[in-house]
């Protein structure tokens, strides 16, 4: 075999063989086509890395999304981001719920009706509740609320007064925007959830002070045409935390902005200083979708709540 192969190489050898067009061509033909694939193959490697990387991106997108801001302004992720079925010691309705932080402990804020055979009752016993350890049941609650015709929400859980213990806001829908109430929470052996009270003892401020109709404390949530209400979080000079209520008019391009600021101890949110100010209507502090580094119209809906049979506090 090699002996005859041999001696072909070596007549080719011997004479100038003619050039074959069809194999030349075929060649071509195949170099292309080889070329052609490696392109391919390239393009795919390439759209797979950038498919890799999109997708990869949107994981991180999607979990930083996810987090919860959790009170005091911060994104966590280790704040639980549903809450458990609350466990108040009745059936309830139309609940709501927003992640709270109680001495370093998150927990669940919720707002809930008390149901009864029938549907969610317009008119029903609305109460607030909180869980402080995030186990689903009620340690303390406060209310029923007096009128929740149009829909009482868990609203909020800011850090008021930045001692790292959310407050929490429920709010209560009106013709032209929320009416908004405030609560304070403690953890302890005892949790609690107490309204707050506003006190002015100089008469400084513009909002409604008397703890016979405005207990717990309130301020409203608006943005309408001709005029605004909100709250934010301030500091005073030496570094402590203040709550800013404000309420406005636009006048135009400009903005008349009554401001009236509080310092939260406790259950007492008391009036230190108030102002009364004309500035452009781009600076206002008009109401957005967050107070004091937390979102509002935060309330969730959470599962509602057979009747229990443990014991629970009882609003």
């Amino acid at each position: 075999m090699i002996d005859e192969r041999l001696e072909r190489e070596l007549e080719r050898a011997a004479r100038p063989a003619a050039p074959d067009v069809g194999a030349l061509v075929d060649d071509v033909v195949r170099r292309r086509a080889r070329r052609a694939a490696a392109r391919r193959i390239q393009a795919g490697a390439v759209a797979l890395v950038v498919t890799a990387a999109a997708f990869g991106a949107f994981v991180v997108v999607q979990a930083r999304t996810t987090a919860t801001i959790a009170p005091g302004g911060s994104p966590s992720s280790t704040v639980p981001q549903a809450a458990p079925p609350l466990r108040l010691g009745f059936p309830t309705c139309d609940v709501t719920s927003v992640p709270i932080t109680v001495d370093g402990t998150h927990g669940f804020a919720y707002v809930a009706t008390k149901a009864d055979d029938g549907p969610c009752p317009k008119d029903g016993d609305t109460v607030v509740a909180v869980d402080v350890n995030g186990d689903g049941r009620a340690d303390a609650s406060a209310g029923p609320f007096g009128d929740c015709s149009y829909g009482c929400k868990a609203w909020a859980a800011p850090d008021v007064n930045g001692d790292g213990t959310s407050e929490v806001a429920v709010s209560n829908a009106g013709a032209d925007g929320y009416g908004i109430s405030l609560y304070a929470v403690t953890g302890g052996a005892d949790p609690s959830i107490r309204s707050i009270s506003v006190a002015d003892p100089e008469g400084l401020g513009f909002i409604r002070v008397d703890p016979r109709a405005y207990d717990p404390m309130q301020f409203a949530w608006v943005d309408v045409v001709g005029r605004f209400d909100d709250a934010r979080c301030g500091a005073l000079p030496d570094g402590s935390r203040t709550l800013v209520v404000d309420d406005g008019d636009k006048l135009g391009a400009n903005a008349a902005v009554r401001s009236t600021v509080l310092v939260l101890r406790g259950t007492t949110a008391t009036v230190v200083d108030a102002t009364h100010a004309t500035m452009p209507l781009a600076d206002a502090p008009l109401p957005g979708n967050e107070m004091c580094g937390v979102p509002v119209f935060a309330g969730t809906p959470s599962p509602d709540s057979p009747a229990q049979t443990a014991s629970a506090p009882q609003p």
